[in-house]
């Protein structure tokens, strides 16, 4: 099995996605994915036209449930989410990488327009977007499969320009994917109602206002809470030393995660 998915969604609802934010949009029941455009590593990028045709392609499929594929995205919570809650298909964050905190992991922006001009302006994000964006994503939608076509279009030029600015840069560390991973889990433990979550959360909190501005919370509570992380991901590897994060010297910690001066 090969060893990257590239993979980027275009989806409609009539959730507003800046009012109401990333999880109340994938959970909403009128989200639908319209358009999941892919690369498997290196090859060409290919267009599932869920629109057309909700049959999920084979190649897809498995590399969305193989847990030796990293998955990369602009923004990868995004179709962390809709992953999970319109396709059904849980994916632990591991095993998500995400090329916009790659880029400001270096002093890039964030966005991936903004990361083409600094980057490489050859490889720029189709001018187009925001038109077709509100003609099939916002309400009212249109429907015509010609704009719709071109909306596919647009979505394969989103997975290039992600590729093609991703892979010069310089790869996320280990340690770096592990604090986005346990960032991640950390929300979905803010969104979960149960008692035993909320209680985390409430030590999480206490946490934080001793810390403020640490990592340190996160690598506590992702310590605690590590059933289900895959043997041997970024973020299994650094828990394994929690303790010398938790235990070590609180200044020299603190100068380290928050990148502070002694």
């Amino acid at each position: 099995m090969s060893s990257t998915l590239w993979l980027d969604y275009e989806t409609r609802s009539h959730c507003d996605l800046l009012k109401r934010g990333v999880y109340n949009y994938a959970t909403d029941p009128t989200t639908e994915v319209l358009i999941a455009s892919y690369a498997i590593d290196n090859g060409p990028v290919k267009r599932w036209e869920v629109w057309r045709d909700n049959h999920m392609p084979q190649a897809l499929f498995l590399c969305l449930t193989d847990p030796r594929v990293t998955i990369k995205s602009h923004n990868a919570s995004f179709e962390r989410l809709i992953t999970e809650h319109v396709l059904r298909i849980p994916i632990h964050p591991s095993r998500w990488y995400c090329t916009s905190y790659q880029g400001r992991f270096v002093g890039c922006p964030s966005s991936l327009d903004d990361l083409a001009r600094m980057v490489n302006p050859a490889h720029r994000k189709d001018a187009r977007g925001m038109d077709l964006i509100r003609r099939y994503s916002i309400p009212p939608y249109e429907n015509d499969p010609e704009g719709l076509t071109e909306f596919g279009a647009y979505c394969d030029r989103d997975v290039e320009v992600m590729r093609n600015l991703s892979n010069p840069l310089p790869p996320l560390t280990d340690e770096a994917r592990a604090v986005w991973a346990a960032n991640e889990i950390i929300n979905d433990m803010r969104r979960d109602k149960t008692g035993q979550i909320q209680t985390r959360i409430d030590e999480l909190a206490v946490r934080a206002a001793l810390h403020p501005a640490s990592l340190l919370s996160t690598l506590i509570l992702a310590a605690e809470c590590r059933e289900g992380i895959p043997a041997g991901s970024p973020l299994d590897k650094l828990l394994r030393d929690c303790a010398l994060f938790v235990h070590g010297s609180t200044v020299a910690t603190n100068t380290i995660l928050e990148k502070k001066g002694a």
